[in-house]
């Protein structure tokens, strides 16, 4: 999945983006909530604002440079392989 770069882009509550290419896009604002993060790959996203209360992310999942993701209440589930 790419994500264009855009104003408003608001994936639904519980979004499942499992392994998503999501870099550079405008997620500022954004809905997140419980959305699965899993290896998604949101380097260079804007992320001010975005509401990832409950979202599910792993190890692989990338984020931009300096964005806490446990700051933003995303919850890092551990991979039980």
């Amino acid at each position: 999945m790419n994500v264009p770069s855009r104003t408003g882009v608001n994936p639904a509550v519980g979004s499942k983006l499992v392994y998503g290419i999501i870099r550079d896009a405008n997620l500022i604002d954004a809905n997140l909530h419980v959305a699965n993060l899993h290896g998604a790959n949101l380097s260079g996203a804007g992320m001010q604002g975005t509401n990832l209360t409950d979202a599910d992310y792993d190890a692989i999942t990338k984020w931009p440079e300096g964005f806490d993701p446990e700051a933003a209440k995303a919850v890092l589930v551990e991979d039980d392989r």
